[in-house]
């Protein structure tokens, strides 16, 4: 195979009028460079490869640095692919002309295809998603990355280009709930075409308005305590003694007391922002014991005091019922149960209320159990949690009854 000499050409494109005995090479004294471009039209010349000169002519590949000739055979080249490549020639021994051709001493590499990068996309908030993918094992080659966004799969558009041994982008400024398809892949060069595209298909944005995982030092009282996000404020709603609150254990929130212990308490906190008028929300309740206790969750949650409160609440008993309710302006009123069995100790259980429109419906563990048509609390609001507990004690002593895992306040 034979590397191509053009004159006329343009350093990185694949132009110019090829060297021939119609388009000689004119070099007009000894040791006298003249400018040329070098490539390789059917293939890729590997810097580990070796190509052969005329007798009478040595060739620069730096600029005129450093020369080689017929004596430096063979003689190692730099990477010459597609697209011209500025070299010098000079004439070093005395002829009135010379032919011949650069020739390979090996094969070439052919022109391949990066490898296809495997792209992951991460749901961070409802406004937000992360991507991040594998570097492709042929790097070197590769001057950057392209990621396109599509509503459906199939329609895409341009997100952003990233350079070279990037592999991560945060796409922000999305619609809560909306699903997105991404794809990504590396941009090839030289004896590399581009990559095929790597996807992640049907990725959703999370519609959490609040959200709290109570990662917080043990002991510390909910209203003290910041939750996940920095999003809302906690504030107790309903707190029958003086000594009571829910306070953090074990990353985890439970009915305790500061002395006097053990009691039967319920404690109930609001954590705050106003969600859409369909919304929902969950708790993941994780039972210590199984001692009669109950755990709530609630949404729509509106209302200056606990005695003027206006919610939708589903609360699971760790008997195993499961009561779906409303409370209008203080006043609590029964919109139906469902038996589950007695619940495990040591086990987690998510308790769900969700009013869309005037479907009311309580679920435990994703499965509805209750559903009811009510239109008595429309108005988008906070989360309400209450845990009871029969025989709370210090949050030193161990827990008993209902500990709340986590908490979530969707917009549906």
């Amino acid at each position: 195979m034979a590397l191509k000499i053009v004159t006329g050409g343009t350093t990185g494109a694949a132009d110019g009028t090829l060297v021939s005995s119609g388009n000689p090479l004119v070099i007009t004294a000894l040791n006298t460079a003249i400018d040329a471009h070098i490539r390789c039209d059917d293939g890729y010349w590997s810097s580990d490869q070796s190509f052969d000169v005329p007798a009478e002519l040595k060739v620069s590949f730096d600029g005129g640095s450093t020369y080689y000739g017929n004596a430096d055979e063979p003689i190692t080249a730099p990477e010459i692919y597609a697209v011209n490549v500025p070299i010098k020639v000079k004439q070093t021994t005395a002829a009135s002309s010379t032919s011949g051709s650069f020739t390979t001493n090996g094969t070439y590499t052919a022109i391949a295809a990066l490898s296809t990068p495997t792209l992951t996309a991460t749901v961070v908030s409802s406004s937000q998603i992360d991507l991040s993918w594998t570097n492709v094992s042929n790097e070197d080659a590769s001057p950057g990355y392209t990621i396109e966004r599509s509503p459906d799969g199939s329609s895409w558009s341009s997100l952003t280009t990233k350079a070279a041994n990037v592999t991560t982008h945060s796409d922000t400024g999305l619609t809560a709930g909306t699903r997105y398809y991404y794809r990504v892949k590396a941009e090839g060069s030289g004896r590399y075409s581009d990559s095929g595209w790597g996807t992640d298909d049907d990725t959703t944005t999370s519609n959490v308005h609040r959200q709290d995982t109570f990662a917080d030092t043990d002991g510390v009282a909910i209203g003290s305590h910041s939750p996940t996000g920095g999003a809302g404020t906690w504030s107790t709603a309903y707190n029958p003694t003086s000594t009571s609150d829910l306070r953090v254990k074990s990353n985890r929130v439970l009915a305790t007391v500061t002395s006097g212990g053990p009691i039967d308490t319920t404690v109930e906190s609001w954590l705050s922002g106003s969600s859409n008028n369909d919304c929902a929300g969950e708790v993941d309740g994780y039972v210590n014991t199984v001692n009669g206790s109950s755990i709530m969750v609630a949404c729509r949650n509106t209302g200056a005091s606990h005695a003027a409160r206006n919610q939708y609440r589903a609360v699971l008993n760790t008997d195993g019922t499961l009561t779906l309710a409303k409370v209008v302006a203080g006043s609590y009123t029964s919109l139906g149960t469902y038996a589950a069995g007695t619940l495990t100790a040591g086990n987690t259980y998510t308790v769900r209320v969700e009013a869309i429109g005037t479907a009311i419906k309580a679920y435990i563990n994703g499965v509805q159990r209750i559903s009811v048509t009510d239109s008595a609390v429309t108005t988008g609001g906070g989360l309400g949690l209450f845990v009871s507990n029969l025989g709370a004690n210090l949050y030193s002593s161990s827990a008993v009854g209902w500990s709340a895992d986590a908490v979530r306040l969707y917009n549906t």
